[in-house]
């Protein structure tokens, strides 16, 4: 946004004043839109965000509203637009009332709580360091404040480029964002803060617009059925893709058969579940269109060496294989999961134990035979990196983005607002999902229709994307109709199809 910003004002010659304005203005019909049954409170630092302030602030009291301008910091520092701006304001209606320490805040106290709507316009994009002082204290007020909060293109206290909580932010009830959304926003735990968020046009030409390097996506329909392969009249089960999923031990036989399910929901032609013999029944049962192979002939639920002569042939049939879902953990596994990412010539999509069974990323990873999307949650995601959960939570962008960089690999980071990262800095956020989804097996399913869209031609970037969006859809459908409480993993996949009838038309041969 600052590049885009640069290029309007300075090769596009539209004055930086006059974005400000529009901006200001955007604002300011929000407010109106939100409903002021009383006193506004607008908070402002001294950058541009502040400037949107006074803009606000200025024609909020033009239309006889009862505003409060609160400049949190020394009129002396405001420079360009953000100066004019309070000039503005001085001269048309009166000047901010300025806040420069905590004495000063502890004053306003009660003015702010009792405010119908807090207006926060202290920090935009540019934050990047924890709010402390009394702007902390500003932004402690505005949460306890018994009306509206709003926030101006990004609440005040979280980091635009990646959704860090800088300390403390706004609460904001409604955030007006301007010419497009902002990592920040749209990724968590930075989402949490937004509460509605709607993005505005400003008046960016679309020819700089056009040419902007954008730093990643939100997933959205219309780019899911756009991306998605069409499946033509003629197509017949060895056409659109054979799946084999290396899934389920003795206790575990659920996760295979959702794995699996999913997978042929998902659109594969073929699926063969690969596991201990002793695990089969079940799966069979549960869903006779799988195929199932036995590995080994005494049922031993160890995945080894033996294991790995066996899948050899089941590998070269198939066009992408799912591993981990339901298998054990152990040393021989991990020997077992080294093996087959340095043998497999197919993508492999791994998951749970699959992803436990990675002690050594970087030197396995160098040996792979083929790409590989990777599914981790955020604790599976700290133990292939050596830190805290909450390490991994604090970040989640710069940590996917950095570990598909290094590893060459997809990352797809699971949780509220999932991750997709690729191995040459792509990134998607997923807004589908919903906490319903915090359920045993809920994984599974999305191995298993990663798998799937890989299995019919897509490149797995774009297939992890897809599976993610619809994954979500799907539990967006089940949550509706049966609520989050009660939705288990089945549910998911039982409604993969009516997640792919409700994308837009694009999707129909």
């Amino acid at each position: 946004m600052r590049e885009l910003d640069r290029r309007a004002i300075e090769e596009e010659g539209i004055p930086g004043i006059q974005l400000m304005e529009a901006a200001g203005h955007a604002v300011y019909q929000r407010c109106l839109a939100f409903g002021v049954d009383g006193a506004v409170v607008v908070l402002c630092g001294l950058g541009n965000n502040g400037g949107d302030g006074f803009v606000i602030a200025r024609l909020l009291a033009e239309r006889g509203v009862s505003v409060d301008c609160l400049l949190l910091g020394d009129p002396a520092r405001l420079r360009g637009d953000a100066l004019t701006s309070y000039q503005r304001l001085c001269n048309e209606v009166t000047a901010p009332l300025v806040v420069a320490d905590q004495h000063a805040l502890l004053a306003q106290r009660d003015k702010i709580i009792a405010a119908s709507v807090v207006v926060d316009a202290l920090f935009g994009t540019g934050l990047a360091r924890p709010v402390d002082g009394h702007y902390a204290t500003a932004i402690a007020f505005a949460n306890q404040s018994r009306g509206k909060r709003i926030a101006v293109d990004v609440p005040s206290g979280i980091d635009a480029d990646n959704g860090r909580l800088l300390g403390v932010a706004i609460d904001a009830d409604l955030t007006v964002s301007f010419a497009f959304a902002k990592l920040g926003l749209v990724s968590d735990p930075g989402a949490r803060f937004v509460g509605h968020l709607e993005v505005v046009d400003i008046g960016i030409p679309e020819s700089i617009v056009g040419e902007a390097d954008f730093s990643g996506r939100v997933l959205d329909a219309q780019w899911v059925a756009d991306e998605l392969p069409r499946r033509t009249a003629f197509a017949h089960k060895g056409t659109v893709g054979h799946v084999l999923a290396v899934a389920g031990s003795i206790g575990k036989s659920g996760a295979a058969q959702l794995c699996g399910r999913a997978a042929l929901r998902g659109g594969a032609g073929l699926c063969t579940v690969a596991m201990p013999a002793q695990a089969m029944s079940s799966v069979v049962a549960g869903c006779p269109e799988l195929m199932t192979a036995a590995l080994g002939d005494d049922g031993a639920s160890a995945y080894d060496q033996r294991t790995l002569a066996a899948l050899a042939p089941l590998i070269a049939r198939a066009d992408v294989v799912a591993v981990g879902p339901g298998i054990p953990g152990g040393p021989a596994n991990q020997q077992f999961i080294e093996e087959l990412i340095a043998t497999a010539a197919v993508p492999l999509v791994i998951d749970a134990d699959g992803l436990n069974s990675i002690d050594r990323p970087q030197a396995m990873f160098q040996r792979a035979g083929g790409e590989m999307v990777l599914t981790p949650h955020p604790k599976e995601m700290a133990r292939l990196l050596g830190i805290a959960t909450s390490q991994v939570q604090a970040d989640r962008i710069t940590v996917a983005r950095q570990f598909a960089a290094d590893h060459g690999v997809v990352v797809v980071l699971k949780g509220w607002r999932t991750v997709i990262a690729g191995p040459t800095g792509q990134l998607a956020i997923n807004p589908t999902g919903n906490s319903g989804m915090a359920t045993a097996g809920a994984g599974d399913v999305l191995t298993g229709l990663i798998a799937a869209l890989i299995a019919q031609g897509m490149p797995v970037w774009l297939a992890a994307c897809a599976a993610v969006y619809l994954h979500g859809a799907a539990g967006d459908l089940a949550a509706r109709e049966l609520g989050e409480r009660s939705l288990i993993a089945g549910d998911i996949v039982e409604r993969l199809g009516a997640a792919f009838l409700r994308l837009p038309e694009a999707l129909l041969p």
